[in-house]
């Protein structure tokens, strides 16, 4: 993981050492699977969007497909899918704010055109385009492909969500 990453709040511990401790988005902690090997490592790049702001992408070296957490920009996540390859296979969303989800109507249809089944997650308080999961405190979200297991941690105060 890169330097870049500790931009955000949220943190991913690895079961297998709980110490080790790496921000990644605002609501959510991901845990890495005990299964999970030196195989099956999970990614976490960022995207930039707009002016000052960050996209970021939870793939696997196991795997093509990827999660796109806040995907506020479409096009800069399509050129990023297409360049690397990649299926995308999950959104998660953190709040309602149009740089957090302003690209999911054209992902979805996007995923749509590609034959790729999509899920989007967010917060249960707030109304989130395409949402399939609504999301609360101490939920839990299992991305299979990656390896890991997010769970809801709500940070109140930024949005009336969370």
């Amino acid at each position: 993981m890169t330097e870049n990453n500790t931009r955000v709040n949220t943190q991913i511990t690895k079961t297998a050492n709980p110490s080790a401790i790496e921000s990644v988005n605002e609501t959510v902690t991901a845990v890495v699977n005990e299964t999970a090997t030196e195989t099956n490592s999970e990614t976490i790049t960022e995207i930039k969007a707009f002016s000052d702001n960050y996209i970021w992408s939870i793939g696997s070296n196991a795997s093509n497909e990827m999660t796109l957490v806040d995907p506020g920009d479409a096009q800069v996540c399509i050129k990023f899918i297409e360049e690397n390859q990649l299926q995308l296979s999950s959104i998660l969303i953190t709040h309602h704010h149009s740089d957090h989800v302003g690209g999911i109507n054209t992902l979805v249809n996007y995923c749509r055109q590609q034959g790729w089944a999509l899920t989007v997650y967010g917060p249960a308080n707030e109304v989130i385009p395409h949402c399939d999961v609504k999301l609360a405190q101490g939920d839990e979200v299992h991305l299979k492909s990656q390896g890991i297991t997010l769970k809801v941690i709500d940070v109140p105060g930024h949005t009336a969500g969370h």
